[in-house]
């Protein structure tokens, strides 16, 4: 067969008819030649309407809602796959390429369908030309003619597209968003695809050139929805329900499924092209609905975005937009460099930015941003007991649209010293503070950002906002301001309350259309829109594939500092003020971005919901779903019940014991379980059973995929992605954001597991304490790794910190608390101390050091004589149960004159 001249480029971009995988197969080579005249890039206008030929028939739409870059017309939905077998470093062996095509009308329903399978012999890849050539040549065996602009469409890209042969060729025009990969449209090398053909007498030179940017569903599903098997359920779950691996075969070694069953592993590759097809399909949909261009965008927060931006400049006046977000559109002038035979130029283009007033202040209202409230209040097996998740409902779009229109140019510094007294809940105000809070307040509101995450102290500095001050002014905290700025709103016009409601109305609508796809997409759009204003505003770095580097993440058109700090600001502090109106009786477990974990019940909520945020909250959760008023059970709805939950630090929280057929709760903390566990009891059990189980050397099985750094910037033999079984440390230790209670230390009991150590925590002091047990934590674990999972285990590491603290050593030695109070006790007795000196002629140092020995701590009678020289300190031991015993026994079997209260702690005593 003669085969094109492109075609000789591509030494291992074959695709075979029907080969068998490592058997003979056939030199048949198909077919992509496809003839350039049934490539065509336009549609009319005539009369006012829309004209598209295709296949001869004539579709008419009332409005163009087809563009595309370089063309305006018809696209093609391309959904692709490829399956693998897994090999060694960075490599894959291909094993075939799918595909499933949609050809929609312009009103979006489908104009034709068809799909493909092709193999590839051992150690071959196809190019994105022959790709898509046996696409085209497919396509016209079922119409006449087809766009010039495809849409390739994945599910997690990063898997698939680098298992094109000329990957290395096409990276520079890729972008990596959440570790997957799409394309840069304003790159033409990725985008641009010359067909193979052997016509050498081309009328134009770009007559077998389409355009095909990537796209993936991943970045498409709401957050909770985005495995493909998930996406499928949103389409319809009887339709597209991901094929599942019949049980003895495994996605890594897809090679045995080929031969075992080959229709079988045919169905199951060409499903979840179809699925990300269809799903594509659906996204043009909605923007047609939403009349916006009909276009699968890159991102669902980007579409969350546009609706916006396109929202506020409908039926407004001019600027709007700006207005509300504090931006001005300038000239700006622009030059681009000439290169080969094109000359240098230079034109003036508008440019939006910050508008003065804005900018003025835009650093310090970033500094008051911070994420959600996330912390873990005790460690260990929480008792058994009617545990409620509580979760506020609908938090941040909630918070947003308390927001009213700025009045940019009346932002000021506000310099009394008593601003902080008088300031509202809703008012956008931002500070820079000292406080105190008293030590009677469990939760402590103000956040201060340190190197390992947020923490609420009881005193320190903290850059925060009006919500957070109102919180703590009813707690009773002492505040002196340092800076302080106002941005005055007229709140009676509540810009971004409009948008929500728009979406929750939409939502409501789709619910009640029983289209789940839709009201999970508004679902999305109306949470994640809280994540757009913030884009930016901390340092996040990103990987560029061109430039082969970091980069900060830029903000997007909607990053507003002063939006994003108060919105955090008001969800934070309304669950602080829940949470410290609960009488002092109820136990919290954790705290998490939206909602808390207690043994509260609802009359005890009840209660707590009568501070001035919630209140707030309240009125404007009515508003927001256009009603007069909302119960509080509405606001603050429960979540979870549990009957006994186990804690071990931020965001690590599972169910020992369940209730009856309520939901579990569980939060794994960043360990991953075994692929096998599908559900979240299984899940659960496995956590349960790594926690009690674990030893210093515990670890858990991960599957480790190449970084988009280690693809993009490898060796060519490396372009193909793999996923290796690696090992991780297993994290289930406490983290220390908050300090533990010494009196609440004890070992629970469980039904069906060994006793295991509790402790409850209060807030520390200040930052520079957490970060001294911080480092105290890992100095302990230099020589020997330690669980703390009794608690004498606890008691060590207490003893540890506490005696460093007392002898302002930076290292202190590693002492359990009887070798240590063996010590105390010798050199006391050596020396005469503490009523010791008065024990009776008869008892000497022999029997001194025979009666510790008999009750539990074993000392010598050269430990008493050394004890002379040992320096004593006061005040080192916590009252613990073993402690206290020895105490009473020795009063009343040595002397009665013993004063123990030299011995004994108090908690928070400790110095830094």
């Amino acid at each position: 067969m003669n085969l094109s001249p492109i075609d000789d480029l591509i030494v291992e971009g074959r695709l075979y008819v029907n080969p068998q995988l490592d058997s003979e197969a056939s030199d048949e080579v198909i077919d992509v030649m496809v003839d350039p005249k049934k490539l065509y890039g336009g549609i009319g206008k005539q009369k006012g309407k829309t004209h598209l030929e295709l296949g001869g028939d004539e579709v008419v739409s009332e409005s163009p809602v087809w563009k595309g870059p370089k063309n305006k017309g018809p696209f093609l939905i391309v959904g692709f796959d490829s399956e693998y077998v897994a090999g060694s470093k960075l490599r894959n062996r291909v094993l075939s390429y799918q595909y499933f095509a949609i050809l929609p009308n312009p009103d979006g329903s489908i104009r034709k369908t068809w799909s493909g399978i092709g193999y590839v012999r051992k150690g071959e890849r196809i190019t994105r030309s022959t790709f898509f050539g046996w696409v085209y040549k497919e396509g016209f065996k079922h119409v006449d003619k087809l766009p010039k602009y495809a849409v390739l469409v994945g599910h997690f890209t990063k898997a698939d597209v680098t298992a094109f042969f000329d990957f290395d060729q096409m990276k520079n025009g890729l972008m990596a968003i959440r570790n997957s990969f799409i394309s840069n449209d304003h790159e033409r090398s990725f985008n641009r695809v010359e067909l193979p053909t052997d016509n050498l007498r081309k009328k134009r030179k770009d007559d077998h050139v389409i355009y095909a940017p990537l796209r993936d569903t991943y970045l498409l599903c709401p957050s909770l929805e985005r495995s493909l098997d998930k996406v499928g359920n949103l389409l319809d779950p009887v339709r597209f329900a991901k094929l599942e691996l019949p049980e003895g075969y495994s996605k890594s070694r897809m090679d045995k499924y080929l031969a075992g069953d080959r229709s079988g592993f045919e169905a199951y590759g060409i499903r979840d092209a179809e699925i990300c097809a269809h799903y594509a399909l659906r996204i043009v949909h909605l923007h047609i609905k939403e009349g916006m261009p009909a276009n699968v965008a890159a991102t669902l927060t980007g579409i969350g975005v546009t609706l916006l931006v396109k929202f506020l400049r409908e039926d407004r006046p001019d600027n709007y937009f700006e207005e509300c977000f504090g931006l001005e559109v300038k000239e700006d002038s622009v030059y681009r460099e000439g290169r080969g035979d094109a000359k240098s130029r230079s034109w003036v283009s508008p440019k939006t930015t910050e508008n003065n007033f804005r900018l003025w202040h835009s650093v310090f209202a970033s500094e008051c941003y911070h994420g959600g409230r996330n912390e873990q209040y005790f460690f260990g097996p929480g008792i058994e007991a009617q545990w409620m998740d509580y979760d506020l409902s609908g938090a941040y779009p909630t918070a947003m649209s308390m927001i009213g229109k700025p009045r940019w140019s009346e932002m000021r510094e506000r310099q009394e010293p008593d601003y902080w007294k008088y300031v509202q809940a809703t008012d956008l105000a931002y500070f820079y503070i000292y406080f105190e809070f008293p030590k009677s307040v469990r939760f402590p509101i103000f956040t201060v950002r340190t190197q390992n995450g947020l923490l609420f102290p009881r005193t320190g500095h903290a850059y925060c906002c009006a919500p957070e001050i109102v919180a703590a002014r009813e707690l009773g905290c002492e505040i002196i301001v340092i800076r302080a700025v106002e941005l005055p709103v007229i709140k009676e016009e509540s810009f971004l309350l409009e948008f929500q409601r728009s979406c929750i109305g939409k939502r409501m609508k789709a619910d009640d259309e029983k289209s789940s796809l839709e009201a999970a997409f508004w679902k999305e759009i109306s949470n994640s829109s809280y994540g757009k204003l913030a884009q930016g505003l901390k340092k996040k770095q990103v990987f560029n594939i061109k430039e082969a580097g970091s980069q900060t993440m830029p903000p997007c058109k909607v990053t507003n500092p002063f939006f994003a700090a108060f919105t955090t600001s008001f969800v934070r502090a309304t669950l602080g003020e829940v949470m410290n109106k609960l009488p002092r009786n109820v136990i919290v477990s954790n705290c998490t971005t939206d909602g808390f974990l207690c043994t509260a019940s609802e009359f005890a909520i009840a209660g707590a919901v009568q501070g001035p945020l919630f209140q707030a909250y309240q009125a404007y959760r009515a508003r927001l779903l256009n009603v007069e008023q909302v119960k509080f059970e509405e606001c603050l709805k429960i979540k979870h019940k549990i009957k006994q939950p186990l804690g071990w630090r931020t965001r690590g929280q599972a169910t020992i014991k369940a209730d009856a057929s309520e939901p579990i709760v569980l939060a794994k903390a960043g360990i991953r379980t075994p692929r096998e566990m599908r559900t979240d009891e299984d899940q659960n059990a496995w956590i349960l059973y790594e926690f009690f189980n674990r030893t210093p050397e515990s670890k858990f099985q991960v599957d480790y995929s190449p970084s988009i750094r280690e693809i993009t910037t490898g060796s060519p033999q490396d372009w193909i992605l793999t996923e290796n079984d690696g090992e991780k440390r297993l994290a289930m230790e406490f983290d220390w954001k908050r300090r533990p209670s010494t009196s609440s230390a004890l070992d629970r009991s469980m039904t069906g597991y060994d006793p295991h150590l509790y402790f409850d925590t209060t807030p520390w002091d200040n930052v520079e304490l957490f970060k001294s047990w911080k480092i105290k934590w890992i100095q302990f674990n230099k020589t020997q790794v330690h669980t703390l999972k009794t608690l004498e285990s606890f008691r060590d590491f207490e003893l540890y910190v506490y005696q460093g603290a007392k002898k302002g050593t930076r290292t202190p030695t590693q002492e359990t608390e009887k070798s240590l109070f063996k010590k105390t006790m010798a050199g006391a007795f050596a020396q005469g101390r503490w009523g010791l000196d008065n024990v009776g002629k008869n008892f000497r140092r022999k029997e001194f050091a025979g009666w510790m020995t008999a009750h539990g701590i074993d000392m010598e009678f050269y430990d008493v004589e050394n004890g002379k020289k040992h320096e004593i300190q006061n005040h080192l031991f916590p009252r613990s149960d073993f402690l206290l015993k020895l105490v009473d026994d020795l009063k009343n079997e040595v002397t009665p004159h013993f004063d123990d209260s030299q011995l004994w702690r108090e908690e928070g005593d400790e110095k830094t």
